[in-house]
C-alpha cells in the first residue's frame, strides 16, 4: 500500500512538540510558526505537496519545494529537511551585523559593547568583527556591514562586492567613543529604510529565431553559499508559461523528478525535458564527483520514467552561455566566463551561434589550467585581488585561442571591470582585448539556455531519426 496524504498530515500534526506552533485549516494544510519564519504545507489534486518557508525578517522564501505523495521514506525526508530548516532559522538572529578593521581588534570591542546594548534592548540583532583582510571569506552571510574610518577608502569597492547586504562607514565620532545608542540607532533606521535591493531579473522571452513548435520543460540547477536553487519553466513554443524555483539546502536526483511530476500533473503536455546542472554532461550522464553523481544515466531515467519523453541534458554555464545568447543580440562570438567564490571556474563559449563543447564536452573547463599555473589557487578564489589574477589569466587563455569578441563575467569578487582591464593591458595589446561585461546574476539565464540546447537536439531528430542526436551517437561509440 502507498504512503497516503493523510498519512503524511498525522506525521505534520505530531511534528511541533517544543519547536513550532502548528495550525491546521479546514481543508487540511498547515502552517508552522516559530519566532523568526513561517511554513506553510499546502495539499493540492492528485497528491502533490507543496513545502515552504518564508523568513519573517525580510518575507524571502528560504524553503521551497513540491512533490508528489508516494514513497514513504522520500515524503518523511522532505519533511524531516524542512523542519530542521525552520528550526535552524529559529536559533538564528534576525539581524546580522559585521563590523570591520584593519586588524579586527578595536571593533571586536566594539562589537561585544553593541551586543550588550541589543541584549539590553532586547534586539534581536547578533554582532561580529573580522579584520579587513578576512571579510571576503565571512561578509557574505551578514546584511549589515560596518567598516571602520580606518578602512573607508574601501567603502566603494566592498559595496560593489556585497550587493545583497548594506555596507556603511561607521562615523568617526561614534566609533571614537564607542557610542552603542548612536551606532544601533543608525542600524535602525537602516533596518527601516531598506527597500529590496537585489535588482529585479528582467522578464525576457528569447530573441524571435528561437521560436519553435514545441512545448519544452527546462529546468537549471544553480549551486551557491550552501543552497540550491532548482529553478523551472515551461517554454510554449519559445514563450513561458509556467515559471517556479525549488529552494533546499542539500540535493538529491529525486528533487528533479519531483519537479518534474509537479509539472505534469499540471500541463496536458510537455514534448521534451532540459537539464542543466553543474559537472561534466556527455552522452545523457552527469560526471560531479561534489554532488556524487558518477555517470549517472539521468537522461535515460527520466526519458523512461515520464512516457519516453526526449530528454537532454546541458551543463550548467554551457546553458549560462546559451541563454545570454539567446537574450542578447551581440553575442554570436563570446565567452561567458563562471568563476565562482572558492570553487574551480568554468567557461561557456560561442563561436558563429554555436555552443563549442569539444571533445568528451570538455570545451570551458578552464579550471585545471588556471590552477596549475597559479600559487595558492584556493585562498586566491576567496579575496577579490586573488580572484582578479584569477580572471585576468583566464581571460588571456582565450585571447589566445579563440580571441572572442564580448566576455561575460560572472563573479562575486571581481567586479571592477576597468581594474579588470588594465590588468589585461598589462599583458596584451589593447586591441586584442574583447568588450568585457560583467552580470550580476545567473538564474535568468541558465534556464532559455537549457531550453535552446533542447531545441538544437530536437532539430538534429528532425535531420537524423535520433531524438537524443550526436549524443546518443557518441555514446554508442564509447
Amino acid at each position: 500500500m502507498s504512503y497516503t496524504a493523510e498519512q503524511f498530515r498525522n506525521l505534520i500534526r505530531g511534528s511541533g512538540v517544543g519547536t513550532y506552533q502548528i495550525n491546521e485549516d479546514e481543508k487540511g494544510n498547515f502552517t508552522l510558526l516559530t519566532d523568526c519564519a513561517e511554513g506553510k504545507v499546502v495539499f493540492y489534486e492528485q497528491d502533490i505537496v507543496e513545502l515552504i518557508i518564508t523568513s519573517l525578517k525580510d518575507g524571502a522564501n528560504v524553503f521551497y519545494l513540491h512533490f508528489r505523495i508516494e514513497d514513504e521514506d522520500h515524503a518523511k525526508d522532505l519533511f524531516a529537511e524542512m523542519r530542521q530548516t525552520l528550526i535552524s532559522l529559529k536559533n538564528k538572529k534576525r539581524v546580522k551585523v559585521l563590523l570591520s578593521c584593519t586588524s579586527g581588534l578595536t571593533t571586536s570591542f566594539f562589537a561585544s559593547e553593541l551586543s550588550r546594548a541589543a541584549d539590553t534592548l532586547r534586539l534581536d540583532y547578533e554582532f561580529a568583527a573580522v579584520s579587513f583582510d578576512r571579510i571576503y571569506e565571512e561578509g557574505f552571510s551578514y546584511d549589515i556591514i560596518l567598516l571602520a574610518p580606518q578602512i573607508h577608502h574601501q567603502y566603494n569597492k566592498t559595496k560593489q562586492i556585497f550587493r545583497d547586504a548594506v555596507v556603511m562607514k561607521i562615523p568617526a565620532a561614534v566609533f571614537g567613543q564607542y557610542n552603542t545608542g548612536e551606532m544601533i540607532d543608525m542600524i535602525k533606521k537602516i533596518i527601516i529604510e531598506i527597500d529590496e535591493k537585489e535588482q529585479a531579473s528582467k522578464k525576457a522571452d528569447p530573441r524571435k529565431p528561437f521560436e519553435n513548435p514545441y512545448r519544452i520543460l527546462s529546468i537549471g540547477m544553480i549551486n551557491q553559499f550552501g543552497s540550491f536553487r532548482i529553478g523551472y519553466r515551461v517554454y510554449d513554443h519559445g514563450k513561458r508559461s509556467l515559471d517556479g524555483e525549488v529552494l533546499k539546502p542539500s540535493f538529491s536526483l529525486q528533487d528533479i523528478t519531483d519537479i518534474i511530476d509537479y509539472v505534469f500533473s499540471l500541463e496536458e503536455k510537455i514534448d521534451a525535458i532540459a537539464i542543466a546542472v553543474p559537472g561534466v554532461t556527455y552522452g545523457g550522464r552527469v560526471y560531479h564527483e561534489e554532488l556524487g553523481l558518477k555517470g549517472e544515466f539521468l537522461a535515460k531515467t527520466i526519458r523512461e520514467k515520464y512516457n519516453n519523453t526526449p530528454t537532454i541534458l546541458a551543463n550548467d554555464v554551457n546553458a549560462m552561455a546559451l541563454g545570454y545568447y539567446a537574450l542578447n543580440e551581440d553575442a554570436d562570438d563570446m565567452v561567458f566566463y563562471f568563476q565562482p567564490t572558492g570553487h574551480g571556474a568554468g567557461a561557456g563559449i560561442i563561436i558563429d551561434g554555436k555552443l563549442r563543447t569539444g571533445i568528451m564536452h570538455g570545451a570551458g573547463e578552464i579550471f585545471s589550467l588556471i590552477k596549475d599555473t597559479v600559487i595558492d589557487y584556493d585562498k586566491k578564489t576567496a579575496t577579490p585581488e586573488g580572484t582578479l589574477e584569477l580572471v585576468t589569466k583566464g581571460i588571456l587563455a582565450f585571447i589566445a585561442t579563440i580571441a572572442p569578441k564580448k566576455v561575460v563575467l560572472y563573479s562575486k569578487l571581481a567586479v571592477d571591470m576597468d581594474e579588470l582591464i588594465k590588468e589585461l593591458q598589462k599583458k596584451v595589446a589593447a586591441q586584442y582585448i574583447p568588450q568585457i561585461e560583467h552580470t550580476p546574476g545567473l538564474k535568468r539565464y541558465i534556464l532559455p539556455g537549457a531550453m535552446v540546447h533542447c531545441l538544437e537536439v530536437l532539430r538534429g531528430y528532425q535531420e537524423t531519426g535520433d531524438w537524443h542526436g550526436y549524443e546518443k551517437k557518441r555514446e554508442n561509440n564509447s
